[in-house]
């Protein structure tokens, strides 16, 4: 399995997270799991990991990241020279992330599994400035050149296929990341005696924390809003958490920023909340909102959102517009009382349970596995 993160960094997303449940979940259903991290400045290690697995590490060189970081080549090449000194491998698993599937499917000595979650393309189309029209191309080129696909979420496929990626939802099924150990192991904690609604990400336009404020100024009982991740600038040059802070301070909403922390001191935000909002225009998937249902806690976020759409069944898990009436007036029901909250937390636990279970995850991904090393 190939990552450029590792270990999980709250800087940087959910990558790290769930490759490293992926990892465990793969090792505690008996696979031989190998685990490569490359990334610039690197030292090399192998080291078996806690959960089982072996941990490689190896650098990208700075100057071939120059070169040709920006089209992806430099990580495809990096991950593919580090991972033939390693050995052979029955299967590689490798992200559409810069590129690095494109660099396996290439004189392929094992069949290849494209992982697919933060394909350049979408993310240019949802405000980002990261990467070119040449990464897309590889990225594109690598993932369809690949023995099987997955992908995280309905949305991210949804919009691969409108970008003529793939010929139907078939070629990229959905196979969602599953939960940590630790996750699955979580007892219910109580929450905060006062409501206090939960957000978490990256703080950029894409996320949408606008509509969080604009829908807790609408509420019929005051509450606390707790934003946690870090800081990014926009394309007026203005810092996204100033900007929201300013809105806050206009609405009249009790907004406070927390920079972005490790899953440890999530946890802890977790139990506090009384429900997570995801409002994104776009998420392929959303780990917060999975960690957030694996602590008992409500989930509310749009459409776009991977993780809400992996089912419509719980009462635990709401899919709304963004409309800052109708997301203020479930979160009105949800807030209403205690046991109201704990009684939706409850579902959404076992949505989470039912539908990002370690074990699941693995039988998934063997039954990928057995299929294409058995052509």
């Amino acid at each position: 399995m190939c990552t450029g993160e590792f270990p999980p960094d709250p800087q940087c997303g959910g990558m790290g997270s769930s490759i490293l449940a992926a990892a465990a979940a793969l090792t505690q259903a008996g696979h031989e799991v190998h685990v490569l991290h490359s990334a610039v400045n690197q030292p090399r290690v192998d080291v078996e990991h806690e959960l089982g697995f072996t941990l490689h590490t190896r650098s990208i060189a700075r100057s071939a990241l120059r070169l040709f970081g920006r089209s992806g080549l430099a990580q495809a090449a990096a991950f593919r020279w580090h991972a033939s000194k390693l050995g052979r491998f029955d299967v590689v698993e490798a992200p559409d992330w810069e590129a690095v599937v494109s660099g396996f499917v290439v004189l392929r000595r094992q069949p290849v599994v494209a992982y697919l979650a933060t394909p350049t393309a979408i993310t240019r189309a949802h405000g980002s400035t990261h990467g070119n029209r040449r990464r897309e191309w590889f990225e594109r080129w690598g993932c369809r050149r690949a023995d099987a696909r997955c992908s995280v979420g309905e949305p991210l496929s949804i919009s691969l296929v409108e970008l003529g990626w793939f010929d139907a939802l078939s070629a990229v099924p959905i196979r969602p990341p599953c939960l940590l150990p630790e996750l699955v192991a979580v007892d219910e904690v109580a929450m905060n005696e006062t409501p206090m609604i939960l957000a978490a990400g990256r703080f950029e336009p894409r996320k949408g924390f606008d509509l969080l404020i604009e829908t807790a100024a609408k509420l019929k009982q005051p509450v606390s809003v707790v934003a946690i991740g870090s800081d990014t600038v926009g394309a007026d040059g203005q810092s996204c958490v100033a900007r929201l802070q300013h809105l806050a301070a206009k609405r009249g909403v009790d907004l406070t920023i927390v920079d972005a922390v490790s899953l440890t001191d999530m946890s802890v935000w977790y139990s506090r909340c009384w429900a997570l909002v995801v409002p994104s225009t776009f998420e392929s998937f959303s780990m917060v909102a999975m960690e957030a249902a694996a602590h008992y806690r409500t989930i509310v976020g749009s459409p776009s959102v991977g993780f809400v759409q992996l089912g419509s069944d719980s009462p635990g898990v709401l899919s709304l517009p963004r409309e800052p009436e109708v997301w203020a007036a479930a979160l009105d029901q949800i807030l209403e009382s205690r046991h109201e909250a704990v009684r939706r937390g409850r579902a959404a636990r076992e949505f989470a349970m039912r539908h990002c279970a370690p074990a699941t995850f693995a039988a998934q991904r063997g039954a990928i596995y057995e299929q294409i090393t058995a052509r």
